[in-house]
């Protein structure tokens, strides 16, 4: 599974770690809201090890 959350929401962050989302990346400035950038952070969470 996949989550790309605004960096800026702590709550959605901490709710995906605590859900067992690790964070795998962040992507900076891809959003333009309320007159500026914001950066993105990607977690996942492996389903199912093989």
């Amino acid at each position: 599974m996949v989550a790309a959350i605004s960096q800026e929401n702590a709550g959605g962050i901490a709710f995906h770690a605590a859900m067992g989302y690790r964070e795998t990346g962040r992507m900076r400035q891809v959003g333009w809201k309320f007159g500026r950038y914001h950066d993105l952070v990607l977690m996942q969470k492996i389903l199912c090890a093989k």
